[in-house]
């Protein structure tokens, strides 16, 4: 893929207590701890007006990154990692995901947020209450959110802007991460249960058996071809790993495994949402992605792309990432 390169610095993503995080896709020849609860700190002021460099929208891939140094999220040319755009005006913009049109939708303490592809005007506002993320369904275009309700966490299904369902998470999965679905629509999220304990894997109506163990819980999304399960500490250890599995009523098949590496910190990594790049929007994708990109909060400041499913070491950063990657996306003009 052109464009791409090694490169031994890799991104900065908040450090895992400060996350909120998220929902992927990768480029082609023609196109490249403990948190979730929103922070205890005030919000940064609008660092001026949205903007976006003209003809952006006409930019087959755009890659946008939320930022909780500035509060922020900043807009790339995902091929060449040029710097587009930024927009403005959040409380804590976290997770990302994107709609089958290449809508973009991001997570902040005071609910979701959209805009088009390439655009600065906001297109949606949903919920009262803070979002931890956000899943498209691909036959429905419901958004749903997973919000603060009480202690606990709740799934809200919204269809123009209209709220159409709302699940309560299942007590293994009392903390819910940022939500991911399968092809069908099929809603899925790691969590953790009430005063700590083993991750589990959870839907609307079940905890899922799993039999692969997840140390440190994070996002899930569809990556083309298996639901892709992010662990912070695959392994118990210092790496982040993303599980490929397939899911059989209430049992998650495991069919393979991604390390993401780093050199910036002797291959340590923490990415809370990596975002799986496909040809189309999720949930579009029926072919499995080839590129991930993400933030990794071991070194700040920077925001790499790896090959995917192999994972390694990456093969291209951004030469201007934001400090505090806390979530990110990858929208595809239609």
């Amino acid at each position: 893929m052109s464009g791409l390169h090694t490169n031994r610095s890799a991104l900065g993503l908040c450090s895992a207590l400060l996350l909120l995080n998220g929902c992927g896709a990768a480029p082609t020849a023609s196109s490249p701890g403990t948190a979730l609860a929103p922070l205890a700190r005030p919000a940064h002021s609008d660092h001026g007006q949205s903007w976006m460099k003209p003809g952006t929208a006409n930019i087959k891939e755009l890659l946008y990154v939320s930022d909780l140094a500035t509060d922020d999220v900043y807009v790339y040319d995902y091929t060449s990692g040029e710097a587009v755009g930024k927009l403005t005006g959040f409380d804590q913009p976290g997770a990302q995901c994107v709609d089958p049109k290449g809508d973009v939708f991001i997570a902040t303490v005071h609910g979701l947020v959209g805009y088009k592809h390439g655009g600065t005007r906001r297109i949606i506002r949903t919920l009262p209450g803070a979002a931890i993320g956000c899943v498209m369904h691909l036959s429905t275009y419901s958004v749903l959110l997973s919000s603060s309700s009480g202690p606990d966490m709740d799934c809200t299904s919204y269809r123009h802007q209209k709220r159409v369902s709302c699940w309560k998470s299942p007590s293994a999965c009392y903390t819910m991460w940022p939500i991911g679905a399968d092809f069908k629509g099929v809603q899925v999220a790691e969590g953790e249960p009430s005063g700590g304990g083993a991750v589990a894997v959870c839907t609307e109506f079940d905890v899922l058996s799993f039999k692969q163990a997840i140390y440190s819980p994070g996002s899930v999304m569809w990556d083309g071809k298996y639901l892709a399960l992010t662990d912070q500490e695959a392994g118990g250890a210092d790496q982040t790993g993303i599980y490929q599995a397939s899911l059989t009523g209430t049992t998650l098949t495991l069919h393979g495994e991604t390390v993401l590496t780093d050199p910036c910190d002797s291959g340590s990594t923490k990415v809370a949402q990596p975002f799986i790049v496909g040809t189309k929007n999720t949930l579009r994708n029926k072919m499995q992605g080839t590129i991930v990109v993400g933030g990794n909060a071991l070194c700040p400041g920077t925001f790499d792309y790896w090959k995917y499913p192999a994972g390694g070491d990456p093969v291209m950063t951004l030469p201007s990432a934001p400090q505090e990657p806390s979530g990110d996306s990858v929208s595809i003009a239609q």
